[in-house]
């Protein structure tokens, strides 16, 4: 998988070729899995090609949907354990339909308006040179001087060229040459990149036409090249991407009733009115001192003390019930669990029903759980929403009158931080943020807004974070490296070798950064800056709290292929 280019036949050679271009090193357990079976011969060469379209059809289509590739280091291996000997691929088929293998209809849409190119060039280029081999299997496209080509330029220059271009764009030809020029519709693939640049179509039609690309020539025979061109060529293309990367028909999705899986967008913003209709209820418990922002989460936290006992409402949309949970943290946990549990009886006959109490989870090493499960309550259902926001109103009161006073007996001087003005604002500066960053990006998706200055997430080394940092005069993204008190040379060493590509990161970035080595202190962080924060007057939030956003967002897909690259070497 290295080097696809050693493979020993061209079907394998294109197929790895593609999975390259998807830039998922996660696959490379399973894609070596099947290379493996298929040496020993317990896999005919037929059925690694077919099982290897299958995965690039389901990475592509989740990615270009938007769907989620955090859990692909978990899922790619546990496929391989899923894997039937009596019919393997339609094992595996089974394995992506159930974590979510997008259809047609969605995949169709992303293709015909997405800005591909801006947003996925790899992707880009793995759609143009799979469409160009499905029209002329003949052509051989592994070739370093073929680039893609904007038919539309994406400048358009002040001359004769330009002003060609602008009068076909219309009036409004600033928002059209935005909307139009990255989509797939208005690529294509040449190796005559430098000859076209930014000339009018007719120019660019005799080159086209005289192409080795047959996707060339189908350009080069439109009367025109507008709006309505591009927008047809979009919808051309994608239906025939879909008949290319499959999703086999007939193959059971696993989700039971309830029919398609909402999009990752979609899923936002249905979790978001969720919490926008339910959340303002919590004004009339008195002991809620600050109602929570409504989020894209799936879990919204309030404090009973500052740290060792937290309160959680959680609608569980696919289990298609809600759950109210009192969260136990430190070191002290399994104590006070112990303490909580002896009194059981007369905690359950408070609430007025049974809990669920588990003094270990799976997902967290330092946490206990005590629930309240609300049955029958269906947050997939807008029209209960009215009777979900009653339950997990009364079923606060309740948990707060059964638990509070053991709880700060269990924790004295835990109580919660107030929050003052200053640390409200900052919450909602951080909502603004995580909000913005949840149309776009995985970054941040699980954490909810603090009070505090900063909020960091993890980036697969450890201590190597992405941060926000906020203050009244200035916010900002950075990458911050902090390997605790006996990593001072490695905090060091891993920021010389994030130096030494600082020409190809900042290019990548599209702007500089601020090298901050700090000899006289153990950390090292690399920084954008902005000279705008939380005290700025909040009608002028949104430009600055986009820009931190924006900039988190293009300094983690910068920087992330030269930390995969230190992975190896800072692992413990």
């Amino acid at each position: 998988m290295h080097d696809p280019r050693t493979a020993p036949s061209r079907p394998l050679r294109e197929r790895l070729f593609q999975l390259a271009l998807l830039d998922t090193s996660t696959a490379k357990p399973l894609v070596l899995h099947l290379l493996d079976r298929q040496g020993a011969g317990t896999l005919s060469d037929a059925t690694l090609l077919g099982c290897l379209d299958d995965l690039v059809s389901f990475l592509l289509r989740r990615s270009l949907c938007g769907e989620s590739t955090r859990q692909y280091s978990k899922w790619l291996v546990e496929a391989i354990e899923t894997i039937s000997p009596e019919d393997l691929r339609v094992s595996l088929q089974r394995y992506y339909a159930r974590r979510g293998w997008p259809g047609d209809k969605p995949f169709i849409e992303a293709i015909t308006t997405l800005p591909i190119y801006l947003r996925e060039p790899g992707k880009a280029r793995l759609i143009l040179e799979g469409l160009e081999a499905a029209l002329n299997p003949a052509e051989q496209i592994e070739d370093a001087g073929v680039s893609i080509e904007h038919v539309l330029p994406r400048t358009l220059g002040d001359g004769a060229s330009g002003n060609t271009w602008r009068a076909v764009l219309g009036a409004e030809w600033e928002a059209e040459h935005d909307r139009l020029v990255h989509v797939i519709g208005n690529l294509s693939l040449t190796g005559a990149n430098s000859d076209m640049g930014n000339r009018d179509f007719e120019t660019k039609r005799a080159i086209l036409q005289d192409s080795r690309f047959l996707l060339n020539r189908e350009v080069a025979r439109a009367p025109a090249w507008n709006a309505h061109a591009i927008e047809a060529r979009s919808r051309a293309l994608a239906e025939r991407a879909a008949a290319i990367w499959v999703r086999p028909a007939g193959i059971p999705d696993g989700r039971g009733p309830g029919g398609d899986k909402r999009s990752r967008t979609d899923t936002k913003r249905f979790k978001s009115d969720y919490w926008a209709a339910v959340l303002p209820a919590l004004e009339q418990l008195r002991f809620v001192t600050a109602v929570p922002q409504a989020r894209t989460v799936g879990l919204v936290g309030l404090p009973l003390t500052r740290k060792a006992f937290q309160y959680g409402l959680r609608p569980r949309f696919q289990k298609r019930r809600l759950s109210l949970l009192l969260f136990l943290r430190g070191i002290e946990r399994e104590r006070n669990f112990d303490v909580l549990i002896a009194e059981r009886a007369a905690i359950e006959d408070v609430v007025g029903e049974r809990l669920v109490w588990r003094k270990s989870v799976p997902w967290s090493k330092a946490t206990s759980v005590i629930e309240l499960v609300g049955e029958g309550l269906d947050p997939n259902d807008s029209a209960t929403w009215e009777q979900q926001k009653t339950w997990f109103v009364n079923g606060l009161e309740r948990f707060h009158t059964a638990f509070h006073d053991r709880c700060v007996t269990l924790a004295p001087g835990d109580e919660p931080r107030k929050m003052t003005p200053t640390r409200l604002k900052r919450q909602k500066w951080w909502t603004r943020v995580l909000d913005t960053l949840a149309t776009g990006s995985e970054l941040f998706a699980s954490r909810r807004p603090p009070a505090e200055t900063w909020i960091g997430e993890g980036c697969g080394i450890r201590g190597v974070q992405f941060q926000l940092g906020a203050a009244k005069e200035h916010s900002s993204a950075e990458v911050y490296i902090d390997r605790g008190r006996k990593g001072r040379d490695e905090n060091k060493q891993i920021f010389d070798k994030l130096r030494g590509c600082r020409e190809e990161i900042e290019a990548a970035f599209g702007g500089p950064l601020a090298w901050e080595r700090l000899d006289a202190k153990r950390a090292s962080r690399i920084c954008w800056v902005q000279n705008s924060g939380y005290g700025l007057t909040e009608d002028k939030w949104a430009e600055a709290t986009a820009a931190q956003a924006d900039a988190i967002m293009r300094l983690a897909k910068a920087i992330t292929p030269f930390l995969d690259t230190l992975r190896a070497t800072f692992t413990g």
